[in-house]
């Protein structure tokens, strides 16, 4: 008696099928309004965030995400890259360095071309791990001038998949891991 009890409060809210339906034409119906609408609603914020991204200061012209240039890490992702990739990128083990550059001293044209031509002989490399140190520009009279520049010019090369500041060991934010794909 007591089974019979707990068996209606179990099958409370079920329904029977037709005769002649299958579990597979139920499992097709539409969704009831209360599903719909969480799905609208997660479609929109979908949609939203999308937006900001793309209008963000930090959003790039390629499509990439980045930070803030007032931030004192730096990361950036380009489009079409997974968020995992970054995450590897960050740990500092997942990739390991295939070269290291030292921008120390230099005035930003030259930096520009040191990075020009190490990329250019990466070029047939499938993927590679670079560790480019730009300092923290302590001594500078002119703050991390070549940090942020240096930031804003990987941005703008289409090989550079990602970059991010390095760990503490590599030289933290006076470094960046960068990884390229040839």
């Amino acid at each position: 008696m007591v089974d019979d009890i707990d068996f209606k409060k179990a099958m409370q809210g079920v329904r029977l099928l037709r005769k002649g339906a299958s579990v597979q034409s139920m499992a097709r119906r539409k969704p009831d309004r209360a599903l719909r609408v969480q799905i609208q609603d997660r479609a929109r914020q979908s949609a939203q965030f999308a937006e900001e991204i793309n209008s963000a200061p930090n959003a790039t012209s390629q499509g990439g995400l980045s930070n803030r240039s007032d931030d004192e890490t730096l990361f950036y992702l380009s489009h079409g890259v997974q968020k995992k990739v970054l995450r590897e990128l960050k740990k500092g083990s997942r990739y390991p360095i295939d070269h290291i550059l030292d921008l120390h001293g230099l005035t930003q044209p030259r930096a520009q071309n040191e990075i020009d031509y190490i990329l250019k002989n990466l070029e047939s490399a499938q993927l590679a791990c670079l560790l480019i140190i730009h300092g923290k520009g302590l001594h500078s009279p002119n703050g991390a001038a070549l940090k942020e520049f240096t930031a804003a010019y990987l941005k703008s090369l289409v090989p550079v998949k990602a970059y991010c500041s390095a760990q503490q060991r590599d030289g933290g934010t006076g470094a960046l891991y960068v990884l390229v794909k040839g």
